[in-house]
């Protein structure tokens, strides 16, 4: 009898160690959307209910919101759960998932995406959005969701993302074992190429049908929750995809207030002040010049309308203190750098 409970114990242990050493060796290879930031997966490390400002969206997103300056500037605690081309459908999603863990006061959903006719563009783009949401209710009512016809088989990929992406050994890269969880999914890029302003359009173009069945779940989500949503569109240079985006946020507008939603449309009202030489790293996305005054607009205004305290030095806190030292510390580096470049 002893030597039946031995052997079955040896078994657990080692199906345990297994299943440890395949969680990790998954984590390894798992494609990190940011590279070090791994802007869905590092979310899981922050501390149960720290989080005042969630930031969802595409790459628009983490490149006009830094986490890292509200911070340090306001003392409010966010990140930026986004990744790049993510289609309202994931934002969605990625709302549900994060709501098991935080209870945000704000949402922040910038409106690029709101473009997109589908649910997801790519595999590739849904992939970045949603293989590092962790095994759940939310996963599994996703991928029911985005593929109804799939069998078990077709979305175990989604569920064990190893089984994509096996053969990366030689794509290794030194952010796949070392992600910066303290950059709350910001990003820093100092990089300036100068633009040309988009001339700006007249005439609306018709929001997506699957834009707006999403966008009226992310509205009621957070009504349910208590939320205030807030949605803002990021500055763009002139280039391929500005006009059908600028046109899409101009029925963006009437719909925000028809429905009493903030709505910052900067690429209107030009309250920033962009500069176009000097705020953009490429023709679509601000850079962190850029980024700054965004951050500071949207900032004051939520300080002033939604409630949002300063959280500073509280002992609950703590860990921000410390993620903003290395943030900062960076910041400071990377400015250096420029300077003697």
């Amino acid at each position: 009898m002893r030597k039946t409970i031995q052997r079955v114990g040896g078994i657990l242990v080692l199906c345990i160690l297994a299943f440890v050493v395949f969680a990790v060796v998954n984590d390894i290879l798992r494609l990190k959307v940011g590279q070090e930031t791994d802007m869905v997966h590092s979310f899981y490390d922050i501390e149960e209910n720290t989080l005042d400002v969630l930031g969802i969206g595409s790459s628009h997103s983490y490149h006009s919101i830094q986490p890292g300056s509200l911070w340090g500037e306001y003392g409010i605690p966010s990140y930026v759960m986004s990744s790049p081309s993510q289609p309202v459908a994931c934002s969605y999603y990625l709302l549900k998932e994060m709501l098991r863990y935080q209870n945000p006061k704000v949402v922040l959903l910038e409106t690029f995406s709101f473009r997109e006719e589908t649910q997801y563009n790519t595999e590739g783009y849904l992939r970045s959005a949603i293989d590092g949401i962790h095994i759940g209710k939310v996963k599994t009512e996703l991928l029911e969701d985005f593929f109804p016809d799939y069998s078990w088989k077709q979305k175990l990929s989604y569920y064990i993302p190893f089984l994509v992406y096996h053969n990366r050994w030689s794509e290794l890269k030194n952010y796949d074992f070392n992600r910066v969880a303290w950059m709350k999914g910001g990003v820093l890029d100092f990089r300036v190429v100068p633009q040309t302003e988009p001339e700006f359009p007249e005439k609306p173009l018709k929001l997506p049908k699957n834009t707006r069945k999403y966008l009226k779940k992310i509205i009621d989500l957070c009504e349910e929750n208590g939320i205030q949503l807030i949605l803002y569109a990021a500055p763009m240079a002139n280039n391929w995809s500005v006009k059908k985006a600028l046109r899409i946020n101009l029925s963006v507008e009437k719909y925000a207030a028809k429905r009493g939603i903030p709505f910052f449309f900067y690429q209107k009202t030009k309250e920033l002040g962009i500069d176009y030489e000097t705020d953009f790293y490429d023709d679509q996305h601000l850079n962190t010049y850029g980024t700054d005054k965004l951050t500071k607009h949207i900032a004051e205004w939520m300080v002033q309308n939604c409630g949002l305290t300063d959280h500073r030095q509280e002992e609950k806190y703590k860990s921000w203190d410390e993620d903003y030292e290395r943030f900062n510390a960076r910041r400071e580096k990377m400015l250096e750098a420029r300077k003697e470049n």
